[in-house]
């Protein structure tokens, strides 16, 4: 879930190998189908006959990829009623249970999985889907565990590297999380271009210097080698960062025009021309990207931003209320949909989020401000002064 804290876990999202980590997440299903007929050619003849059984889970997880959730959560129970020791099917149900918000229970089929004894690979993938289940209940210490555990296996995962420097911003641990951050760049090391201009850009002092000595390279390297998709990406980076909107742009599109596919590459652009207020074209591209990571909620969080700018509220509700039924315990989502509602004056609707957001994250005083405001818009002055004093109380309040 995208927050707009933690200057470590924002440098993620801007590195070029983090592309590899989204096609981790975006695969896992072709992932879990492969392993999958592998489980049932691999079983007892007794289970691979068990047709019904098979048509239950295969129908299950065509469900699950239809985004019907509470439909494949019914076959998938079926499914597990009558082999409830099969390891497989404990895992489907539990990314299902996940995405329904049920994460005790779908870790509780994690747990049953990996206590089922499965081969290194289906360990792998449990544990995988365990760390985000346990993400979305903000357990820090048991992300840490598991991807402790993927590291054991794999000493060189990068998605268990970066989760885990995650889960150490979270609880605060900045050193080991820039450690684990560190080490994620160089499980998945950038492409030469980019580390070349990496090293000419550390070699200036002044930014703006930095920023032409890298453009400079480039601009040679893509002379000799035209087709580097990498290299127009990172070019257009830079180009950005000199306030270049049109060499930024032509730079995004030639990146995207050599490599389609492409989801780092279509979410910057995209955020790129968020960032210029061209809203509209904004939005087309953040489509273009969540058509290659459906439900990825930086880019859900983005688009409804910018619908949101645009004045286009209900399609900004409606990205909103997606992201909060993916993640029901957090309360961003619902945060950021109440400020919508409220500037569709649909007051009666951003009270009823700024209370949940507020069971949610009750020592939040800007919770109470802006559920303050909701008052006064509905006539509730009483109760405007009553959030307006508690805030003011939060905000006195000393740190620990």
């Amino acid at each position: 879930m995208p927050t707009k804290t933690g200057l470590v876990r924002k440098n993620l999202l801007n590195w070029p190998a983090n592309q590899l980590l989204q096609n981790i997440k975006i695969n896992m299903r072709r992932h879990l189908t492969l392993l999958l007929l592998i489980a049932i050619s691999s079983s007892t003849p007794a289970q691979a006959r068990g047709e019904e059984y098979c048509k239950l889970l295969m129908h299950g997880a065509a469900e699950y990829d239809a985004a019907r959730y509470p439909q494949a959560e019914t076959l998938l129970n079926q499914a597990v009623a009558q082999q409830p020791n099969n390891i497989v099917c404990r895992i489907e149900r539990g990314r299902c249970l996940w995405r329904l918000g049920k994460f005790n229970q779908a870790i509780s089929d994690f747990d049953t999985a990996l206590k089922l004894h499965p081969n290194r690979n289906l360990t792998i993938q449990t544990l995988t889907f365990r760390v985000t289940a346990n993400q979305s209940l903000k357990n820090w210490p048991a992300v840490i565990s598991d991807c402790n555990k993927l590291l054991q296996l794999e000493e060189h995962d990068a998605f268990a590297c970066a989760q885990r420097a995650m889960a150490y911003d979270r609880l605060g641990k900045r050193s080991l999380a820039q450690k684990d951050y560190d080490q994620c760049h160089r499980l998945v090391p950038r492409n030469k271009s980019y580390l070349a201009v990496q090293r000419l850009i550390d070699a200036e002092a002044d930014v703006q210097d930095k920023f032409a000595a890298g453009i400079k390279y480039l601009d040679g390297h893509i002379r000799a080698h035209p087709y580097d998709a990498d290299a127009y990406y990172t070019r257009a980076g830079l180009y950005s960062q000199l306030g270049k909107p049109k060499e930024t742009m032509a730079d995004y599109d030639a990146s995207i025009k050599l490599s389609p596919v492409r989801f780092m590459v279509q979410y910057q652009r995209a955020k790129y021309l968020a960032s210029q207020k061209l809203y509209k074209q904004a939005v087309e591209g953040f489509t273009d990207a969540l058509e290659q990571a459906p439900g990825n909620d930086h880019v859900l969080l983005e688009r409804a931003e910018s619908y949101a700018k645009m004045g286009d509220y209900a399609r900004s509700i409606s990205d909103y209320s997606a992201m909060a039924a993916l993640h029901p315990q957090e309360e961003d989502p619902l945060h950021f949909r109440a400020r919508v509602y409220a500037l569709d004056k649909q007051y009666e609707r951003a009270l009823s989020d700024y209370n949940t957001v507020i069971k949610l994250a009750p020592e939040q005083a800007a919770n109470y401000k802006e559920r303050a405001d909701i008052y006064e818009r509905l006539g509730r002055r009483e109760m405007a002064v009553r959030d307006r004093k508690k805030a003011a109380e939060l905000l006195a309040a000393p740190v620990n």
